[in-house]
């Protein structure tokens, strides 16, 4: 998102339109992407669930039991789904 707040800057100062000419989109859904015109749209990732599971395989580590382990993915990764949140820097033929 604070390089999408620096695309946005540089675009502007080029004289070109957001999201008319481009579209802008960040990843994060930090507090300045509503604090800017037009409003950024951006990825919401799911903190809460990424820290529990975090969390949980600390503690599952640290007590060498695999049950307190979640499930994860054959090679260990774990994939966690974000949220677009559209708002007004992208265009509508963007948002399809």
């Amino acid at each position: 998102d604070e390089m999408a707040l620096g695309v946005l800057y540089e675009i502007q100062s080029r004289n070109l339109k957001v999201p008319q000419d481009i579209s802008v989109c960040g990843i994060d859904d930090i507090a300045l992407t509503t604090k800017v015109w037009p409003n950024i749209t951006t990825i919401r990732h799911p903190l809460l669930t990424i820290g529990y599971q975090a969390a949980c395989l600390l503690i599952g580590r640290l007590k060498d039991k695999k049950s307190q382990v979640p499930a994860r993915g054959p090679d260990g990764t774990q994939i966690f789904d974000g949220e677009l949140v559209i708002r007004a820097s992208t265009s509508v033929a963007a948002n399809k």
